[in-house]
């Protein structure tokens, strides 16, 4: 809700940018819920193991359950922005629209982005502990990245699709078009966002299962 507020003041009123003819603070905040699942279920995972070091040495068993457990932990928080986005839309009096039911889609290869991304980290976190500090950075430019402030429509069309090679762009527009319907569906971002997500999962899973065999002796 903070960042919905800076948000607002900032590209909202003093820049003015394009908010697909809908309040600035539902676009920004539409925005913002499958970014912030996005973002804390790959930091979470991503730092998941070197949190659990004495559950890993003493315990044998399959250490893919630490930071998919840590990933979809974030589904309570975001039931929580969820249902503040639900008041919001009362709020501004607008009506929950039938396109809702796409959510769970959505979430779902939001989160496998994510957990695809996050044991990759997780792994590599073991054996090279400054990817702890790494992976902020690397989050913080992704968001600017991703249309959360702004509209995927500010990006010339020669470009575009280029730019809806970021996962996280399909997955945000998606989620608008679920909620608001003030567009039409992002298929091509869309379709890009499930095919890198099934990617980004089955080779995060190939990296962590050979790193695996190693994690005790090094931790």
């Amino acid at each position: 809700m903070i960042t919905t507020v800076i948000f607002t003041i900032i590209f909202g009123n003093l820049i003015n940018v394009d908010s697909e003819n809908t309040a600035y603070e539902l676009f920004s905040f539409t925005g913002l819920l499958p970014w912030t699942l996005f973002s804390q279920s790959l930091q979470r995972s991503g730092i998941s193991l070197i949190r659990n070091i004495r559950l890993i040495t003493r315990v044998f068993f399959p250490r893919i359950i630490i930071p998919i457990a840590n990933s979809v932990s974030t589904l309570i928080d975001f039931a929580i922005s969820f249902t503040l986005l639900i008041v919001l839309l009362f709020i501004f009096d607008i009506a929950i629209p039938i396109n809702i039911l796409a959510v769970p889609i959505i979430i779902f290869f939001n989160l496998l982005i994510a957990v695809g991304i996050g044991i990759w980290f997780a792994a590599l976190n073991v054996y090279y502990r400054d990817f702890t500090y790494i992976l902020p950075f690397i989050i913080q430019l992704w968001m600017y990245a991703s249309p959360l402030a702004y509209s995927s429509s500010v990006i010339p069309s020669k470009w575009r699709w280029i730019y809806d090679l970021n996962p996280m762009v399909g997955i945000i527009d998606a989620f608008r078009w679920a909620i608001l319907g003030t567009t039409d569906f992002p298929l091509t971002a869309f379709v890009y966002s499930m095919v890198m997500g099934v990617l980004l999962f089955s080779v995060g899973l190939i990296i962590f299962r050979r790193l695996e065999r190693g994690f005790a002796d090094v931790i």
